[in-house]
């Protein structure tokens, strides 16, 4: 296929996407299962507000599947303290494979931490629970031609309160493409498309599905890559309101900015990161660091054969997330 007709491929996906996009009304906005699955797992995600879906470090197909596509063979780890005894890690593993082909596979796991369980008449009975979700990804990249990557993953997610469990399937469908034209690429991403499988008590609940379209354009004179994203939630993610819970699915954009700096006599450069999400309004609740919520930023640099990433990111009265991460390059 030659370039001509990938740009009208892409260019047609995208407005049919667009066109679609209404049809999200018939989803039901509520309660949603696995948090885990809408997380920013990796420390350059999650320093540039989510809105990297069109390029990035090895580690960005967690938010974009057709972001996989890589030359070398690669092990990463990320952990992070969350919120409260909260926190989360993960393990990645990539490989390529026939030229044009990546995998990837990918465990997360985010822990809640001991509660002391209390029974609705007697109160605490003294015992003590733990609650976490397991997440467990298989990915798969094409280098379709020299323009545009397709990507997809399959997604088990595992739940446990105490001694009950819950699971659920899922899978993300993405696709970037590079244009002949001030080095501006466009993505589009699918993300947590499934159901459960299994259920805590009675009750079922959507997972976090959304489409996310995105952009992002390395400036020429300056090193500085902008991306852009805009998320439309298709169920569960609704505007949280004090007297209304919750309203219709909604929309939101995140930006993040990531700044190339190479020190005089340094081999490598550093990356400066800085990233904003709109749903910083749902996080300012009358603290004091309210105005900083939603906000994000993080450093990556290269040590040897190691990459090594950190990120910060305050969630208003929630408290703050600071996520690091290391990749070692194996060939």
């Amino acid at each position: 296929m030659n370039r001509n007709h990938a740009n009208r491929f892409f260019a047609f996906l995208l407005l049919t996407v667009l066109i679609l996009l209404p049809v999200g009304e018939l989803f039901s906005a509520g309660q949603t299962i696995f948090p885990l699955l809408k997380q920013q797992s990796t420390p350059y995600n999650l320093a540039l507000g989510g809105a990297a879906v069109t390029r990035g470090t090895a580690t960005a197909f967690t938010t974009n599947p057709a972001l996989i596509i890589s030359a070398n063979r690669y092990a990463y780890s990320s952990f992070a303290r969350v919120y409260g005894d909260m926190w989360s890690g993960s393990l990645i593993y990539v490989h390529p494979f026939l030229e044009k082909f990546t995998g990837g596979v990918v465990l997360d796991h985010l822990n809640y931490g001991d509660f002391d369980e209390t029974d609705v008449s007697w109160g605490k009975s003294g015992r003590i629970f733990n609650a976490g979700d397991y997440l467990f990804t298989g990915t798969l990249g094409w280098q379709w031609n020299e323009q545009t990557q397709l990507g997809g993953s399959l997604k088990y997610a595992y739940g446990f309160v105490g001694e009950d469990d819950a699971s659920a399937f899922a899978v993300d469908l993405g696709i970037v493409h590079s244009l002949d034209w001030q080095d501006l690429r466009l993505g589009l991403v699918a993300r947590n498309l499934g159901s459960q499988t299994d259920r805590y008590g009675s009750e079922t609940f959507d997972l976090p599905t959304e489409i996310v379209v995105g952009g992002s354009r390395k400036l020429n004179h300056l090193p500085l890559t902008i991306n852009v994203a805009t998320q439309f939630v298709y169920s569960g993610e609704g505007e949280y309101e004090l007297d209304f819970l919750p309203s219709e699915p909604s929309m939101s954009f995140s930006v993040g900015g990531e700044f190339e700096i190479k020190p005089a006599g340094a081999k490598n450069p550093v990356n400066l990161r800085i990233g904003y999400q709109s749903k910083a309004d749902q996080l300012r609740v009358g603290f004091e660091n309210d105005m900083i919520g939603g906000f994000s930023a993080g450093i990556g640099f290269i040590v040897s054969a190691f990459t090594i990433d950190y990120a910060f990111a305050p969630m208003g009265g929630l408290g703050d997330i600071h996520r690091f991460g290391i990749m070692y390059k194996l060939y």
